[in-house]
Order: C-alpha cells, then structure tokens, then sequence
C-alpha cells in the first residue's frame, strides 16, 4: 500500500502513462526473466507476461519532495524477483552515441526485413518498428553479456512469431467482451462462486464469490482485477476497468450493508455489473455454474 508521504505519486498521470508505455514496450515481459532466458537457464515460452511495472530507485520522501521528473529509466517491467542483472537505458544510450552509423543501418534493415516478411498483416508497421527496437536492444545486450547476437535475438523472434497472430485475433474482440468470456471461464472451473444476495451467512467469501441479485451481480474490485490479471493478459488491467466503467457495465464503487446472521451486518464496497450482461442472448445464466 502506497504510504501517505507519496501525495499521489501512484496515481499520477505522469507515473500512469510512464508504467503504461513501458509495458507495452516490453510486451508485458519481465527484464529479469528475459536474461534467464538469454542465459539459457530458462525458456521464453514458459515466461507469463509481468503485471507490475516498478521504478528500480525507491521512492523517498526526500526524492517525492523535491518532485524528480518521472523518466523510463527506472522503470521495469517484472513478474517474479531474481538475482539477474539487466541492460539499462544507460547502457543502450552509450551504445548509440558512439556508434550512430551502425545504429542507423541496423535500424534500417531490421525494419524492411521485418515489414517485408510481415507485408499483408494488419500490424504490419507495428511489428516491424518493434523489431528494430529489439534490433538495438539485441546489440546493446550482446555488447554488455558478451552473448551472441543469434542467441539474443532468438530470444525475440518467438514474441514476433506469436504477437501478430493475437493481435489480429483482438481486431473484432473487445475488452468488455473478454471479459465477459474470463467471468464465465471462471465460474466453469468454479474458481469463483455465485450466492444470491438475500442467503448470506458468514461463510461469505468476498475474495471468491459474487453476489447477485434479480438485476445485478456484485463484486469487489479485487476480485476483478485477479480475473482480468489471470484470464485477460493481453489486457493492462488500468485500461480493462476504463472500458468497462466507461461503458457503463462495471459501476462505481459503492458500500453494501450485508447482513450474514442475526444482528450481525457487515459494510462491504463493492462493484455491480448487470447480468443481462454478462449473461447475454443465448447465454446460460452464470449464476447457475455452481449449483
């Protein structure tokens, strides 16, 4: 939890769309997985994407007082703690200044490779801008690991390989809809549980079940934001909850009075979202999953 003397670091704009871009930068991956795997000790398709992106300079409130600009430096993305190394911008900032001929012709040609293999996708310029990012960052960290450039590219090349085909299976799929599709998944595999509003007692779970009534469904948002994490990975959480406050299908935050036994009530904040969405045309009613 974010300690008071922050005065809304976390919540900043600036900080938001800095977290934001990095992580799209780094495809969700962590840094420090990522040289596991240039290091051969681990596999990149066994790495899930990160869902926390932390500055590498701690916060003070000597640092928060005297406002240092947020700047992507500190920034990584990460999934799990491990005691390897990375290259840091520092390192791939050098590298260019001193070598700004090979930087351009590496840049050049790793784009047109990449654009000519990928011509006929819908993310054709995307992919191929990443790949000559991934160009530059390949030869910093083969300069600083003293690995082969192969092994490090090889290490992208199945990140290339498999985004574009997500990418255009996302083109016509929503965020609202995937969410739809990770509440139902859920309620199969009974990793969350349904009870009607008015049968509560104090067996009530509120990291686990939802509640629902005639019109509505109720949950916490921390349960929300496990679903999104686990079920949604190709999503940034921030922007899921967006969309879908901003469509109106998850409401504000409001507090409940619950009553689990006699003379005994309980204040829970909650979120609700319609069931005539989540069920939809032709859909079986999803609070009958764990009856």
């Amino acid at each position: 939890m974010a300690k008071e003397w922050t005065n809304g670091f976390y919540t900043s704009k600036q900080w938001r769309k800095t977290r934001d871009a990095y992580y799209r930068f780094q495809c969700g991956r962590c840094e420090r997985c990522m040289a596991e795997v240039l290091a051969g000790v681990r596999r990149v398709e066994d790495i899930n994407p990160g869902i926390i992106v932390h500055h590498k300079k701690e916060l003070t409130p000597e640092i928060r007082e005297h406002c240092i600009p947020i700047q992507l430096n500190p920034a990584e993305a990460c999934s799990a703690t491990t005691g390897v190394d990375s290259v840091t911008w520092g390192d791939l900032i050098s590298l260019v200044e001193g070598n700004p001929n090979e930087f351009d012709s590496r840049v050049y040609r790793a784009y047109k490779e990449e654009r000519d293999r990928m011509e006929g996708s819908s993310f054709c310029q995307e992919i191929a801008v990443l790949r000559a990012v991934s160009e530059i960052i390949c030869w910093t960290f083969s300069q600083k690991a003293s690995l082969s450039e192969e092994k490090v590219r090889d290490a992208y090349k199945t990140a290339f390989d498999h985004y574009p085909s997500r990418w255009d299976s996302m083109l016509n799929t929503t965020a609202s809809d995937c969410f739809r599709n990770a509440l139902y998944a859920a309620a199969r595999e009974q990793t969350i549980r349904f009870r009607d509003i008015d049968d509560l007692d104090e067996t009530y779970c509120k990291e686990k079940e939802v509640l629902y009534d005639e019109y509505k469904l109720y949950l916490t948002l921390d349960l929300v934001k496990r679903l999104v994490a686990k079920r949604m990975p190709e999503f940034l959480t921030s922007d899921v909850l967006a969309q879908l406050t901003e469509a109106g299908i998850l409401s504000s935050s409001i507090v409940k009075t619950l009553t689990l036994s006699t003379g005994h009530s309980k204040n829970v904040r909650l979120r609700s979202i319609n069931r005539s969405f989540v069920n939809g045309y032709g859909r079986r009613d999803i609070t009958t999953f764990s009856t």
